[in-house]
C-alpha cells in the first residue's frame, strides 16, 4: 500500500504555484488574459484511490511544504502541489451530508490534477464552475491527526 501524504497539522499551511499566469487577473477560478499552459493540464481532474489528504502534527516530516505559498499569500489564484504530489478531488462530483453539506474527498498524488486554489484567510477555497465554491475544512470537525481534509460547501 502507498503511503498516504498529508498536510501540516496547523492552521495555515504553505500554499503553491505551478503555472504561471501572464498578464492577467485570477479571479476565483476564471482567468483573463493568456494562460501559460501547464505540464498537468493532462491529468485527470478526480483520482479515486489517491492518497488521501490527512492532518498530521506540527512539525511532523510527513506535512507537505507548499511551493510558492506566497502568490497565496499576496492574493492569487495557483495550483496546488507540494514536491512533485498534486492536491487533488479524489471525486469528481460533490456527495452529501445530510442534506446540509456538499462535500469532496481531497487527495495527493503526482496522477492527478492540482485544484487551482485562493487563500481568504482563515480558509483555502476552490472554485468549481460546475459545482460552486468549496473551502478546505476537515472531515467531521476532528482536529486530530489523520483526520481527512475535504472540500465542502453548504447547500
Amino acid at each position: 500500500m502507498e503511503k498516504g501524504y498529508v498536510v501540516q497539522g496547523e492552521v495555515y499551511a504553505e500554499p503553491v504555484l505551478e503555472a504561471e499566469v501572464v498578464a492577467a487577473e485570477p479571479i476565483m477560478g476564471e482567468v483573463v488574459g493568456e494562460v501559460v499552459p501547464s505540464a498537468t493540464d493532462h491529468l485527470p481532474e478526480a483520482l479515486d484511490g489517491a492518497p488521501r489528504l490527512a492532518l498530521v502534527a506540527a512539525g511532523s516530516a510527513d506535512a507537505l511544504r507548499f511551493d510558492h505559498a506566497d502568490v497565496l499569500r499576496a492574493g492569487g489564484e495557483a495550483p496546488l502541489s507540494a514536491n512533485g504530489k498534486h492536491v487533488g478531488l479524489y471525486w469528481p462530483q460533490p456527495r452529501n451530508a445530510w442534506g446540509h453539506w456538499d462535500y469532496i474527498d481531497l487527495g495527493c498524488s503526482d496522477r492527478v490534477r492540482p485544484l487551482r486554489v485562493k487563500l481568504e484567510l482563515p480558509y483555502i477555497i476552490f472554485y468549481s464552475r460546475e459545482h460552486g465554491e468549496f473551502a478546505f475544512d476537515v472531515a467531521m470537525w476532528k482536529l486530530h491527526e489523520g483526520t481527512y481534509l475535504v472540500a465542502v460547501k453548504a447547500c
